[in-house]
């Protein structure tokens, strides 16, 4: 924190307080942030860059999209539903992003029963990646 902002904070006594300030002063409810990174995650393309770039680009996107979202779901099973729904969505806004020589895998996998998460369908491109080059 620079010592500027340090300043408006530092007469405060515990941890809690800090951060109850300083979400009040930097977060005005609007979910404008989640909105830009989900813009974020749909504009992420491979384009050349090595899969690893692009994945690691995409997965923390999503983890900051998760920190961000509050769930309103009032059951286990709308939140498992929700879950997979979004997990879903994952996998389907990392392959959009590949470079068409993916084209071929980017089927396999959309037509895999059971659908494969967004870490075993990263996986599955990358070995495919390296038969394609082998």
């Amino acid at each position: 924190m620079s010592p500027s902002l340090m300043q408006r904070f530092i007469r405060l006594s515990i941890a809690n307080e800090i951060w109850e300030a300083v979400s009040r002063a930097f977060y005005d409810g609007s979910d404008e942030t989640r909105l830009l990174l989900n813009r974020k995650s749909f504009s992420t393309t491979q384009n050349g860059r090595p899969l690893s770039t692009c994945y690691n680009e995409l997965v923390a996107i999503f983890q900051e999209i998760d920190h961000r979202t509050t769930s309103q779901e009032k059951t286990v099973e709308g939140v498992v539903q929700l879950h997979s729904a979004m997990s879903r969505l994952r996998v389907h806004i990392f392959l959009s992003g590949l470079d068409p020589e993916f084209d071929q895998v980017r089927g396999e996998i959309l037509g895999k029963d059971p659908k494969l998460d967004l870490e075993n369908t990263y996986v599955y491109v990358t070995r495919s990646s390296a038969v394609m080059n082998s």
